[in-house]
């Protein structure tokens, strides 16, 4: 769905074992851009504040990795289930300061989420992963090669023919409708790894085929209730109660950023792919839920879900990097950075209300998770 809009970061893990014996580091991600409808607001000067809770190790200084005068938003350090430590930094808007119970986008971050709502479908052996796309959308080219893993893992072969997002938002079903019209099919791109938001949107449309539910309602059963989340919400909602706004950062950095913009109508149509504003503990719950089994049914099931369906190493949302499980979001000024171990124990979780050049958030992200989640 946002193949024109993204951009895509890959790395295997042998060159993270050479960036670390460099001390360098590099990122390995894919992502892809998000989207946020705001008002217009007058910026004023940021206010660091950092809040670290007890720790029955040393934790890291957070201020130390990301960058000092461009970074405003949450950056969040957990340990065996908890959060040991955090630095908020920057507005969230004209008047306040961020917190750690402010909302962010997670952009691609989100797709993660959608993968676990496929794969519950799965548990309840309403859907196989080796189903054919034929068996639900037999229009599509190519849809009697193509499995449900591959949709997940991005190896579907399919691309969107020029865009399909519509100034008017009238259904999800339509939605899903007009991008399905624009798949394209490449058998020699089947099962290599293409990074396509495309994927996913068709999974939401297989998964409210299946139930007969819209994808919020999904997600709210799914998600928001079990888990209790109190600072989850999709974008189109207009509660704009402690939502960060997103902004680029200005000439001057902080001090002049920009407002970044998109309508209800836009957002909407990030249909399981950048639709979620969450806080960063909201995020680690959902997260550690599925990467744990807590949400899916198990171990086994989280790891089938998310072990790496090509050379790219994508699966299930997540990019499966050496000791830990990576995915980024970006877009309309936000930029959200998940690094998370296997177990789901402990996790670096950085979202942004501002976003920078030369990806200086995305670079601290990573330094911070190969600190934070390699020893």
């Amino acid at each position: 769905m946002r193949s024109n809009r993204r951009r895509v970061r890959q790395t295997l893990w042998p060159q993270v074992i050479a960036a670390m014996l460099m001390l360098g580091v590099v990122a390995a991600v894919g992502f892809a851009v998000g989207k946020r409808a705001q008002p217009q607001v007058v910026k004023s000067h940021a206010v660091v504040h950092i809040k670290t809770k007890p720790a029955t190790e040393a934790t890291l200084d957070l201020q130390k990795y990301l960058p000092k005068n461009q970074f405003s938003g949450v950056a969040a350090l957990y340990r065996n289930g908890k959060r040991v430590a955090t630095l908020a930094q920057g507005q969230a808007t004209a008047q306040t300061l961020n917190t750690p119970d402010n909302l962010f986008e997670i952009d691609s971050v989100q797709k993660s989420v959608t993968a676990g709502l496929v794969m519950h479908e799965a548990m309840q052996g309403k859907l196989h992963l080796r189903d054919h796309l034929s068996q639900y959308f037999p229009q599509v080219p190519g849809s009697d090669t193509i499995t449900i893993r591959q949709l997940l893992d991005m190896a579907s072969g399919l691309t969107v023919q020029g865009g399909f997002l519509s100034k008017d938002y009238i259904n999800d079903q339509t939605t899903v409708d007009r991008m399905l019209a624009k798949l394209r099919y490449t058998p020699a791109m089947n099962g290599q790894g293409r990074y396509q938001a495309a994927d996913y949107v068709v999974l939401v449309g297989i998964l409210m085929k299946l139930t007969h539910q819209s994808y919020q309602t999904l997600v709210e059963n799914e998600y928001i209730k079990p888990l209790h989340l109190t600072h989850t919400r999709f974008a189109y909602d207009r509660n704009m109660a402690e939502v960060a706004l997103g902004h680029s950062l200005g000439k001057h950095g902080l001090t002049d950023e920009t407002p970044v913009n998109a309508t209800s109508a836009q957002q909407h149509q990030e249909l399981g792919t950048g639709q979620l504003l969450m806080s960063v503990d909201d995020l680690f719950a959902v997260e550690s839920g599925l990467l744990s089994g807590r949400l899916l049914g198990g171990n086994n099931v989280s790891a089938l879900l998310f072990a790496p369906g090509s050379l790219s190493t994508y699966g299930g949302g997540l990019y499966q990097n050496g000791p830990f499980r990576s995915a980024n979001g970006f877009g309309y000024g936000y930029e959200c950075f998940l690094r998370i171990t296997q177990s789901g124990r402990d996790a670096v979780i950085v979202m942004s209300n501002c976003s920078v050049p030369k990806a200086a958030n995305e670079v601290a992200a990573d330094k911070i998770a190969l600190a934070w989640l390699t020893h």
